[in-house]
C-alpha cells in the first residue's frame, strides 16, 4: 500500500528500487523491429561472446542464475520460446 498526498505518483514514490545501479549504461534498443524473443536470443548470444562462452560468467551478467541461461540456451536451441 502507497501512502502518498501528491497528484501523481512517480518511481520515486515506489519502495522498488531498481536491481540496476544508476551509473550502469543503458542497453540501447535496436533500430529495426526485433521481437522479444529475439532480443532475448541477442543479449545471450552477445553475452556468451564477451565471456568467450562462459556460461556462469554469461549468466552474471544478464543478471540470471546459471541453470536459468542453460534452460533458455536448450530451448533457443530447440526453437521453442522460453
Amino acid at each position: 500500500m502507497i501512502f502518498e498526498d501528491a497528484p501523481l505518483i512517480s518511481a520515486d514514490h515506489l519502495p522498488i528500487r531498481p536491481s540496476v545501479p544508476p551509473s550502469a549504461p543503458a542497453a540501447a534498443l535496436p533500430a529495426e523491429t526485433m521481437s522479444l524473443s529475439e532480443a532475448e536470443r541477442a543479449l545471450v548470444a552477445r553475452a556468451l561472446d564477451q565471456t568467450k562462452g562462459n556460461v556462469s560468467q554469461a549468466a552474471k551478467i544478464l543478471g540470471v542464475s546459471r541453470d536459468t541461461l542453460r534452460y533458455k540456451m536448450k530451448k533457443m536451441r530447440e526453437g521453442s520460446v522460453a
